[in-house]
């Protein structure tokens, strides 16, 4: 049997307008248009999901007003069971055409390991930079969503790890990912964010 689409989940009265953005079994994304502005709403999905929430926002709340990277709405009235952030519009950087060209490349390189070091500076890992992961705003400016498999560098297990039991998208995994490490490397995110962006080559 195919995946059939959830129930619909409580849309707040402020909302004059919800636009589906993606769906899954374990997330739902919405764009909540109203008449001062729009907000994108994020529903973890499954038993699991409130475990999930709760870790997202404190993951977002230690990257508040870090450059390049989602920010949870300010002022925004809550939805419950969902996470409200802020509307970057455009595009997933997964619907462009790939691999990119130099110029496309070279503008959002330089954003992106800015973002990246920032989130580091925080003691962020992301874990999961893909294209899908990557947000091209309507100025051209990247930016980092989707911070469910984020973890804190502190709490970071090195060691081996098989492809099959990897956090991310295998694809766009450092190597060191699924290699046996001493060492933790702060580094990690910065392979893949290439990858993100040339296409995986």
């Amino acid at each position: 049997m195919g995946f059939q689409r959830k129930a619909a989940s409580w849309d707040p009265p402020w909302a004059a307008r919800v636009e589906p953005l993606h769906e899954s079994e374990r997330t739902r994304v919405t764009r909540l248009v109203s008449e001062v502005g729009s907000v994108i709403r994020k529903e973890p999905l499954g038993p699991s999901a409130r475990r999930r929430l709760r870790h997202e926002v404190e993951i977002l709340e230690r990257l508040s007003g870090a450059e390049g990277v989602a920010q949870l709405a300010a002022g925004a009235a809550p939805s419950p069971g969902s996470i409200l952030l802020a509307d970057v519009g455009g595009t997933a950087l997964s619907e462009s055409v790939m691999p990119l060209d130099r110029a496309g490349l070279g503008g959002l390189a330089g954003p992106l390991a800015r973002a990246v070091a920032g989130m580091h500076r925080r003691g962020v890992m992301h874990r999961d930079i893909n294209p899908a992961n990557i947000v091209v705003s309507d100025r051209g400016a990247p930016c980092l969503i989707d911070f469910a498999l984020a973890t804190r560098f502190t709490v970071v297990q090195p060691g081996f790890v098989h492809h099959t039991e990897a956090v991310g998208t295998l694809p766009y995994l450092a190597p060191d990912r699924t290699r046996r490490r001493h060492v933790a490397d702060v580094l990690t995110s910065l392979p893949s964010s290439r990858a993100s962006v040339t296409g995986g080559r």
